[in-house]
């Protein structure tokens, strides 16, 4: 049984994250790892190696762009991630399903969601970050005002039951193969695009997707897959039967073969 089913979920998003994260708790972190004096003051210098007229002496905000940003913002938000794990059991039962840089989605212990909104609160607030309350949401209608009662997480929808990624991924599959074929491209550049960009977004799926169903899942990715066939046919030009081709697209290149990853073929190993 899925875990979604016996919790709650909410998820908080942080106001001007990467802008309001303070150089002071930055540098608290870092001591905290035992991070080496002189990585610690080449870090602490990044993060106020921007000027402004307006302001002189910048003590919060991380670089857009800046490789160490997300890097510094995780960090910091592992931290916030460990506390509320640690929370006992007795108090607030409620632990973060998935943390990623300013986007965490907290699984709660029903009828406890606003006691674990409160203790959650009080952790943001100890690292001084502001939550953007207009983006705050929970499949529980009840929980936030103007709340639609679904949480959207790394593209998937989550109600009252899980929305599963297949029929959007199967649009995508189909919008983006046909563009392959407007672009006047070589045939080594649509065949690259098509494996690099194509078949890794198709493959992205199982990697994150929840369902109730394995069976009728694998089912749609099989689907994706015939899809995605078809514009690996298309590309090369060929015609030969599809278990032939596919049996191609699959086999390792020592052998022959495309060496590809489709997501129906390979979904009890990417699941």
């Amino acid at each position: 049984m899925n875990l979604y089913h016996l919790y709650q979920l909410y998820q908080i998003i942080f106001k001007s994250a990467f802008n309001s994260l303070r150089h002071d708790i930055i540098a608290r972190n870092l001591n905290g790892n035992n991070v080496g004096p002189a990585t610690h003051k080449y870090i602490m210098y990044a993060t106020k190696a921007r000027w402004s007229d307006h302001v002189k002496d910048i003590q919060v905000g991380v670089s857009q762009g800046c490789p160490l940003a997300m890097h510094l913002f995780a960090s910091v938000i592992s931290e916030l991630i460990y506390r509320i794990n640690q929370k006992p059991a007795d108090e607030e039962r409620f632990m973060v399903a998935i943390g990623y840089a300013d986007d965490i989605l907290i699984m709660v212990t029903p009828g406890r969601e606003k006691d674990a909104i409160r203790i959650a609160m009080a952790e943001y607030e100890r690292l001084k970050l502001e939550v953007n309350t207009n983006k705050t949401s929970s499949n529980d209608k009840t929980l936030f005002e103007n709340n639609s009662g679904i949480v959207t997480y790394l593209g998937q929808e989550f109600g009252q039951d899980a929305k599963p990624l297949t029929d959007q991924i199967l649009a995508n599959v189909q919008e983006r193969i046909g563009s392959l074929f407007d672009l006047d491209i070589s045939l080594h550049n649509r065949y690259t695009l098509y494996e690099k960009c194509i078949l890794t977004c198709a493959n992205y799926g199982p990697l994150v997707d929840v369902c109730d169903d394995t069976q009728e899942n694998i089912k749609k990715y099989l689907q994706i897959d015939d899809e995605l066939i078809k514009g690996f046919r298309k590309i090369i030009e060929v015609n030969v039967p599809k278990e032939e081709l596919m049996q191609f697209a699959l086999s390792h290149k020592c052998k022959g073969g495309a060496h590809q990853i489709y997501p129906g073929q390979h979904y009890t190993i990417t699941s």
